[in-house]
């Protein structure tokens, strides 16, 4: 049991990282200089103190699945928790790299990051992408 405990903070822990590496990194990069404005050091760090509380809220949900397997597993109700924790995590990596490169682009266009306003837009895609060149 312990050992399983140790895989869920390993899993909870590199999908941490991942946002805090990867996506946020990418994220400035992507939409630097926008509209002119200087980035400032004390700025990138603002943006890695507000945001790891919902980065960190953000992978606990993407957790619950893990957990959910793992407890699948004690309960005998799985022989291996590879083959689901496999699926889950590509299935997870392409939902995260979609959000983070519409995230990024769409920044540009909207002038704010995705948020529940994207939901507006599920009934009727056409309206999101007029705003939006194809580059």
């Amino acid at each position: 049991m312990k050992r399983l405990c140790l895989f869920l903070a390993a899993h909870f822990s590199l999908c941490l990282l991942c946002f805090l590496l990867i996506q946020k990194p990418l994220f400035l990069i992507f939409n630097w200089g926008y509209r002119d404005i200087p980035v400032t050091p004390d700025d990138i760090w603002d943006i890695y103190v507000h945001g790891f509380s919902i980065d960190a809220a953000t992978v606990a949900y993407l957790t619950i699945i893990p957990m959910l397997i793992v407890w699948g597993y004690v309960l005998r109700l799985f022989s291996s928790i590879k083959t689901w924790m496999k699926a889950y995590d590509a299935l997870i990596a392409v939902v995260i790299s979609l959000a983070t490169v519409a995230d990024a682009s769409l920044y540009g266009f909207w002038g704010f990051k995705l948020d529940k306003v994207v939901f507006q837009f599920v009934d009727d895609p056409r309206n999101a992408f007029a705003s939006v060149s194809a580059g």
